[in-house]
């Protein structure tokens, strides 16, 4: 199956790093920016055209990163299992918290409560 783009490359090597931005350590008491990247501006930046190609393909399973949330939500819209994979380490529990109820808040916003997963019993 071929890559197919669904937003704009970027080149990593050319962004700033946190310390020259002026960020000091990550606070996760506040991790409500950080879920909001992935769960809410990532979706909104890249959901339709991720759809636009997966109804081309035509997908039997949809397969995803664990911390990308566009995935099962193309994966609902099609209405095919989706699984996910991981290529980190655990993430910190108020984090996948928060990525959960993100992701959860989105898909009922499509009208869908649910994904199926292609993991039998989950």
């Amino acid at each position: 199956m071929p890559v197919v783009l669904v937003a704009d490359a970027v080149e990593f090597d050319d962004l700033p790093t946190a310390v020259e931005c002026g960020a000091g350590p990550v606070d996760l008491a506040d991790i409500g920016p950080i879920v909001d990247m992935f769960t809410g501006t990532r979706v909104d930046m890249t959901f339709e055209r991720a759809l636009a190609v997966a109804r081309e393909q035509r997908p039997d399973l949809f397969v995803s990163e664990h911390t990308d949330f566009v995935g099962p939500l193309v994966a609902a819209a099609l209405g095919v299992p989706w699984v996910s994979f991981g290529i980190t380490t655990a993430l910190n529990p108020l984090l996948d918290k928060g990525f959960r109820d993100g992701f959860h808040r989105r898909l009922r916003r499509t009208g869908r409560t649910r994904v199926r997963t292609a993991v039998p019993g989950a």
